[in-house]
């Protein structure tokens, strides 16, 4: 009798401890995301030159990897921080140029926080060193992005600095964790 309810006992002890670690693991509200894009930025076509301060070689500048990292809320708020290097170079002069951006955006994503799509819109401040100088400025953001794993996404994105004037495209990879 004592096997049997020391058997019982243990079963019972079993069966709840495995319940325990079986349940399906709590997300956590905060997801951390590190992107990693290559974009372009490309200027306003009817612009003259020689108003173009931020501009690179012209209309186009070359492409460039933009590394991000962005901390999201409940899979609806994203604050995002991206650096770019957009010029590192010696003129024929001898003097070195060297121009970065760095940008904090707050987006929104407009779509279901459980879908595997996520389409943000957000608004950002852009924070710019060209040359010595620093230069500042406002930015639109628009994102879409597609998980297909867990911990990976791939997606599109559009900043738009002086509303028209400076574009930046960009593909992305994501990585969640």
């Amino acid at each position: 009798m004592k096997m049997k309810k020391a058997l019982f006992v243990f079963l019972f002890l079993g069966l709840i401890t495995f319940n325990l670690y079986s349940q399906e693991e709590k997300k956590s509200v905060f997801t951390h995301t590190l992107t990693e894009s290559i974009g372009i930025i490309k200027t306003f076509q009817l612009m003259e030159e020689s108003k173009l301060n931020m501009s690179i070689n012209g209309v186009y500048s070359f492409l460039n990897f933009i590394p991000a990292y962005e901390l999201g809320y409940n899979n609806k708020w994203f604050l995002k921080f991206k650096f770019r290097n957009l010029k590192n170079e010696k003129d024929d002069n001898g003097e070195y140029h060297r121009i970065n951006f760095y940008n904090l955006i707050l987006n929104y994503n407009l779509l279901n926080k459980n879908s595997l799509h996520s389409f943000k819109i957000g608004a950002g401040y852009v924070l710019g060193s060209a040359n010595e100088q620093i230069k500042h400025n406002f930015l639109l953001s628009l994102s879409y992005f597609y998980k297909f794993d867990k911990h990976f996404s791939l997606g599109i994105e559009a900043d738009l600095y002086s509303i028209i004037i400076y574009r930046e495209y960009s593909l992305s990879l994501g990585y969640t964790f």
